[in-house]
């Protein structure tokens, strides 16, 4: 029973937003997927191309380095067909300042560099009109101007593992929360 958007992998994504709230060097990107695609290439999760992203590639949970044009793989196959909270927690330049999540839990450690920050925020795909199309489901995606703790991406996994559809962002982690799109055709 889960209301979410289904992308086709070829032709559909969403442009969510260009704001200034959007531009920031430290932050997390959350949300819950669900594909079967294990092909490579980048497709596209949450991206705000050359800045911050989430991608799925030969089926693992994946961010893009914009400034140094290189991958970052969290080794986690997500594309198994079953619902995952995915997560990316980030600091510009900290080594060690990027954690990956998947399921409420730490799964991948590194460090990110952002790059640019005017294109807009886009869901299933790789960047605006940029193909990287993601094939699968996508529900309930957040994001926030600061990193979160590990405590608290497994409240928002713990919060809406059974129904995130209906969750409300209205007192489930709000502090610092600049985007919230439920994707269920009603934002």
């Amino acid at each position: 029973n889960f209301d979410d958007m289904l992308f086709n992998g070829s032709n559909q994504s969403a442009q969510l937003t260009s704001s200034d709230a959007l531009k920031f060097y430290n932050g997390t990107l959350s949300t819950w997927i669900k594909t079967s695609d294990t092909s490579g290439g980048y497709h596209g999760i949450l991206v705000k191309q050359w800045a911050y992203s989430l991608f799925v590639s030969g089926g693992h949970l994946i961010a893009f380095d914009g400034n140094t044009s290189s991958n970052i793989d969290s080794g986690i196959n997500v594309a198994d067909g079953t619902w995952h909270h995915v997560a990316l927690t980030f600091q510009d330049r900290v080594t060690n300042g990027t954690t990956f999540y998947v399921d409420g839990v730490a799964v991948h450690t590194d460090t990110l560099t952002i790059g640019g920050q005017t294109e807009p925020l886009v869901v299933a795909e790789g960047g605006v009109g940029g193909g990287q199309n993601f094939s699968g489901e996508i529900d309930d995606a957040r994001i926030y101007n600061r990193a979160l703790s590990a405590q608290e991406v497994n409240i928002l996994y713990n919060t809406s593992s059974s129904a995130h559809v209906a969750v409300s962002p209205t007192g489930v982690l709000t502090n610092g929360l600049v985007g919230y799109w439920t994707l269920d055709g009603q934002d």
